[in-house]
Order: C-alpha cells, then structure tokens, then sequence
C-alpha cells in the first residue's frame, strides 16, 4: 500500500483520544485493531507479552529541559520494563537549564535501574528542525547512551530507545512488535494532533525503500495506517519511540550527515541487520502540532 494512499482508510480508529493522553496508562481500547487484522494481531500481542516475560530490556532515551514532561515519562519506562523479566533505564541529559538533573538525580537515587549521564556541551537548544549541526549534536549524545548500553548491558535481548517529551505509547503495540519473527528493527507510528485531526510525525527520520532524501513534513502527515497493518520494510523511522534486538542496535552508530536515526539504520543495514520495519501498531503520542516540525 501506498503510504499517500493510506489516509483514505483509517476511518474512525484514530478519533476521540484526546483526554487520556496524559496518563501513565495507555487506552488501548481507543485505538482498536480494525478487524480484518484482528486475528493477527492478538496473536502477536500475545506473543510479544510472552516474550517479554522471558527476556531483558534496555530503556534509553534523551532528556534536555524537560522538567514538565519527564516524571511521567520517567513513569511510563518504569512501568514498561516492569512489563520484561528484567531491564535496565539509561537516559542521557545535557546542559538542561531547569529542574531536569534534580529531577534525574533524585530517580536514579529511588531506582537502581536507573542510570543518568549528565553532561554539559555547551550547544544551544534547537526546535524540531532539519538542521545538520542538531543532528550531529543529538548523534553525540545517542552515541554517549548507546556506549552505556553496549558496554555494560550488552547480554540483554532488546533495546528500546523513546523519546521523553512524548505524550504516551501503545505497551501493546510494543508487545505486538516483540511478537513478530524475523526484524531487526520496528520504529513506531507517531502521531501528532492537529485540532481533532491526526497526523504522521517525524518525517526527517522516515524514508522508504531506497529512498535517499526526507520528505516534505506535508508529504509524510498523512501516512496513517490501520492499526493492526502488518508492518512495512523501510530504510529508517523512528517517531519517537523504536524497539531493536540487541545484536542490531550494538551495530550501529549515530551520526549528523542527515538525520542521526538515518544514520544509525544506514549502519545497521551496512552490517546486515536491515530488516527494519515501521509498525502501524506500535503508536507513539507527539504534543499538538506546531508548524516547523521535522
């Protein structure tokens, strides 16, 4: 399916959400699986919440003046890892000018899982933009958490990277991911709010099939799929949140030549881990959308 042609087929399911997308939970029942994939999907659900309590995981992610959005977020990997046998929480902050190391500091000292880098480079603070020198500083910083991980959790089976100025994510989209055979890598469907209307986010970081150059945002907001679509091979995606098996996410590295996430799958697939996918199920939750957004 063509992901320009995908808009016309997401009638209701994406409606209506608004109001319990600040919570620690997520409403999977609001985001139902259209029924056509509904056998599949649960069985892979079932799968993944199976393999999950069998198996490690690693939690990362970046945090940068983000005192407002962190303690949920801090809450959300706490519950997500609890959903593993065992796992590990790795987040990276740098030069925050708020409330955001107290905040990291006083969770690491509750949370043994809980390991903080805290760095001060000296770099501004950028909008969400396509911008090679952001890239190349995010680079920086994912290359710090993906060290951590690598040298010191290396034997663990999953590695989860997620944004933490996000809104919510699906744990049973992640658990349909983990459900699934034969991927390296699985980026989630994130999704920003216009008004009531939703829309694709994070198009720097997509691109499909041998494609070289991002899309426009406005060419990439309306690929929606249904959820429950199996998921689509593409080159790179992230939106915000991306579950990879140990093995791929130790062979790659960030870096600033184009988006940091393009970058990384780029390395991923050079080493032979490109079976990369984008799941329609996995969902991820932006704040409202602004305009500039990558």
């Amino acid at each position: 399916m063509d992901p320009a042609e995908s808009s016309d087929a997401i009638p209701g399911f994406l409606r209506g959400l608004r109001e319990e997308r600040h919570r620690v939970e997520f409403d999977e029942a609001a985001w139902p699986c259209v029924p056509i994939y509904r056998r599949t999907f649960e069985a892979a659900c079932q799968r993944g919440q199976e393999r999950m309590a069998g198996s490690r995981a690693v939690l990362c992610g970046l945090a940068r003046d983000a005192e407002r959005e962190l303690p949920l977020n801090l809450a959300r990997l706490s519950h997500l890892g609890g959903l593993f046998a065992d796992h590990r929480i790795v987040v990276h902050e740098n030069d925050s000018c708020d409330q955001t190391p107290k905040l990291l500091s006083e969770a690491a000292r509750r949370d043994p899982r809980l390991q903080v880098i805290s760095e001060t480079h000296g770099t501004p603070r950028w909008p969400s933009i396509r911008d090679l020198t952001r890239a190349a500083a995010l680079a920086r910083c994912r290359n710090r958490v993906h060290e951590a991980v690598t040298q010191s959790f290396g034997d663990f089976d999953y590695v989860i990277v997620a944004d933490l100025d996000l809104e919510g994510w699906s744990y049973l989209g992640l658990a349909n991911a983990l459900g699934l055979d034969d991927w390296d890598a699985m980026a989630s469907t994130g999704i920003r709010f216009q008004g009531a209307r939703p829309f694709f986010c994070d198009g720097w970081a997509f691109r499909g099939p041998g494609q070289r150059e991002a899309a426009r945002p406005r060419g990439v907001r309306p690929m929606l799929f249904p959820r429950g679509t199996p998921p689509i091979p593409i080159d790179s995606g992230f939106s915000g949140l991306a579950v990879y098996s140990m093995a791929a996410f130790a062979a790659g590295r960030y870096g600033g030549s184009d988006c940091e996430h393009v970058v990384f799958h780029a390395a991923l697939a050079s080493a032979g881990f490109d079976r990369i996918f984008l799941n329609p199920s996995m969902l991820s939750l932006y704040p409202d959308f602004a305009e500039g957004e990558a």
